[in-house]
């Protein structure tokens, strides 16, 4: 028996069934990330898209783990205490 229809792809599906409308589930350091796309071809194209740039840590760079050299001024810029960013709070 023949199948119908484009095989699935891990991370693009149509919510809800039947509507057309279709998005992208991917995750990048271990957080999900849920993109509503509109047309299928359009949602496999952007879904090898946002996981390649996801391995290459392109795409939502303020995702990407690492450690701040400024931290007073990130945090005047944001107006945040901080103690609150230390592991020792008071």
């Amino acid at each position: 028996m023949t199948r119908t229809g484009s095989p699935k792809v891990k991370g693009v599906f149509e919510h809800p069934v039947g509507s057309g409308c279709w998005w992208i589930n991917y995750y990048v350091d271990g957080r999900q990330h849920r993109e509503k796309v509109g047309r299928s071809s359009d949602a496999h194209a952007l879904d090898q898209k946002c996981k390649a740039d996801a391995r290459r840590k392109v795409k939502l760079p303020e995702l990407v783990r690492g450690t701040c050299d400024h931290v007073q001024e990130y945090c005047s810029l944001r107006r945040i205490p901080v103690w609150m960013l230390t592991t020792n709070s008071p």
